[in-house]
C-alpha cells in the first residue's frame, strides 16, 4: 500500500488534497511560499464555493479581508445522497472488521472445512448435470459424501465457475483435486484478464491482501469504464458492485494528488449516474459471502456500489462537492 510522501504538506480541508510541498520547512524560500499562497487564493476566488469577504472598519476594530466559504447556494441544494456520511462510516466499520488490511496472505484459498464443502458441492452439481463433460472429476469424487448442516454457504456461481475451471483437467485422486482447487490464483495484469476474473470470482479478503496498491488503482481505472454496466443493471453488475465495494475497503486513506484526481473522475461518473432519472433503480448490492451478515447502514434495505463510491470519495477523500446536484 502507498503512504503520503514525506515531503508533502498536510491535507487541505478545502481541496481535499495534500499540498505538493511542506511549506513550513525552514529551507523553503519566503518568495516561493508567497507565490504558492497567491496561486491558492486565486483558485479560491474563482471557485463558486468561495467569495471574498469585504473589509469592515469602525472606530473600534478592523476586520481583515479574507476568504470565507459561500454556502448560500448549498443551503437550498439537495444532496443526491442524503445519508452519505452514514454510508462512509459503514465502510469504515467494515474496514475495522477486516483488519489488519495489510499482512502476508496465506498460500491457501480455502480452509479444510470450506474445501471439503466445495468438493462436495462440485460432486452434487455434476450429479445433477449429467450433460457436463468432466469425467476425471466425477471419478475422483465418486466416494465423496454430502456434508450435513454445513457451516458455510457456497454460491451456485462459485460452484459453476470452479466446474468450468476443472474441465479438461486430470486428477489421480481427490487429494490432488483439492490441492489444485486450493492453489492461489494468479493476479490479473490487464483489462481483459481483470474483467474475466471479476466476472467469475467474488472478492475475498485473502485475495485482496495479495494485491499491490498499483493493482487497486488499476481496477479503479477500469471501473470508470464499467460503471455503465452497474447503472444499466447488466448481468455482470453483481460482481462489479462487489469488487467496487472491496476496493473502498482496502484503499488506503492517504493518496497523492494524481490519485485523488482519478477518484474524482470516477466520482463524477457516479454523480451523473445518480442524478439521471433513468438510473434511479440501480440494482442493490449483494454482499459478498464472507461479509453477507453485515446489514446496510441507516436501516436501508437497499444500497448500491455507486452510492458507496460517491460517499467514500466525498467524505474520506474530501470531495464533498460531488454530492451536490448542481
Amino acid at each position: 500500500m502507498v503512504g503520503v510522501d514525506s515531503n508533502q504538506g498536510p491535507l487541505d480541508p478545502v481541496f481535499g488534497q495534500h499540498s505538493a510541498f511542506a511549506l513550513n520547512d525552514e529551507g523553503v524560500s519566503p518568495n516561493v511560499i508567497r507565490y504558492l499562497l497567491d496561486v491558492r487564493n486565486e483558485a479560491l476566488s474563482n471557485s463558486p464555493l468561495y467569495s471574498t469577504s469585504r473589509t469592515e472598519q469602525n472606530s473600534h476594530n478592523v476586520v481583515e479581508t479574507g476568504l470565507v466559504a459561500d454556502t448560500s447556494d448549498l443551503l437550498n441544494a439537495r444532496s443526491i445522497l442524503e445519508d452519505s456520511e452514514a454510508i462512509n462510516e459503514w465502510i469504515n466499520e467494515i474496514r475495522k472488521e477486516m483488519e489488519p488490511l495489510e499482512e502476508s496472505p496465506s498460500d491457501s484459498i480455502y480452509t479444510d472445512d470450506m474445501l471439503d464443502l466445495l468438493v462436495s458441492e462440485i460432486k452434487k452439481y455434476l450429479d445433477q448435470h449429467p450433460e457436463e463433460i468432466n469425467d476425471p472429476v466425477r471419478r475422483v469424487t465418486r466416494s465423496v459424501l454430502p456434508i450435513a448442516n454445513p457451516e458455510y454457504d457456497i454460491s451456485t456461481e462459485t460452484v459453476q465457475s470452479m466446474v468450468a475451471k476443472l474441465r479438461n483437467k486430470r486428477f489421480s485422486d481427490v487429494s490432488f483435486l483439492k490441492r489444485y482447487i486450493n492453489r492461489p490464483m494468479p493476479i490479473p495484469t490487464n483489462f481483459r484478464q481483470w474483467f474475466g476474473h471479476i466476472k467469475h470470482n467474488e472478492p475475498t479478503r485473502q485475495f485482496m491482501l495479495r494485491l499491490e496498491f498499483d493493482d487497486l488503482m488499476k481496477i479503479l481505472g477500469f471501473m470508470i469504464q464499467w460503471i455503465n454496466s452497474i447503472t444499466k443493471n447488466k448481468p455482470d453488475s453483481k460482481q462489479l458492485q462487489q469488487w467496487l465495494l472491496y476496493i473502498w475497503i482496502f484503499m488506503p486513506n492517504e493518496l497523492l494528488s494524481p490519485q485523488i484526481s482519478q477518484l474524482r473522475d470516477l466520482g463524477r461518473k457516479c454523480q451523473l449516474s445518480l442524478i439521471a432519472a433513468s438510473n434511479s433503480k440501480i440494482t442493490s448490492l449483494t454482499m459478498p459471502t464472507e461479509i453477507r451478515d453485515i446489514p446496510f447502514p441507516n436501516q436501508r434495505d437497499q444500497l448500491n456500489a455507486i452510492e458507496i463510491t460517491l460517499a467514500v470519495i466525498a467524505h474520506r477523500f474530501g470531495q464533498r462537492d460531488l454530492l451536490r446536484t448542481a
